[in-house]
């Protein structure tokens, strides 16, 4: 991925990924946050009515950034999160739909798009429903 764009990610996303987490993407990240190929956006304070919804502080990191950084892509895949992002009017994609951007758009081979959902898929990442219209986005790519 970090040949075809530049990541980005909040403040506690970036503690989590230093903090060793049990997942093995996030795991991923640690060495590429801490040679900053993968740098840290800083998030001003989220709108008070965040503080309502239940979810984490990524999250809340995230669409602050977002309400902020309007020319930054959001990636969210916490669902609860994504609705709230639309409701402040932000545009978020799912991780897949960055994948399907990135092959589509960015220059990344279809054959790596579709090896990176193989993985996920097999690590149970996300739902059947949310793999399989990404694998047809994908197929859609011509090779």
């Amino acid at each position: 991925m970090l040949a075809c764009a530049d990541l980005c990610i909040g403040p506690a996303v970036a503690r989590e990924a230093l903090a060793d987490p049990p997942h093995a993407d996030v795991r991923v990240s640690k060495p590429l946050i801490q040679s900053e190929a993968i740098s840290i956006l800083a998030a001003s304070d989220p709108p008070a009515i965040l503080s309502a919804y239940d979810f984490g502080k990524g999250e809340h990191d995230i669409i602050a950034i977002g309400l902020k950084r309007r020319d930054v892509i959001l990636v969210i895949d916490d669902h609860l999160a994504f609705i709230i992002a639309t409701r402040f009017g932000l545009r978020p994609l799912l991780t897949l739909d960055v994948i399907v951007e990135l092959v589509h758009s960015h220059g990344m081979p279809k054959t790596v798009g579709i090896e990176i959902v193989r993985v996920w898929q097999s690590k149970n990442r996300f739902g059947p429903g949310f793999l399989r219209h990404t694998f047809e986005k994908l197929n859609e790519v011509m090779p």
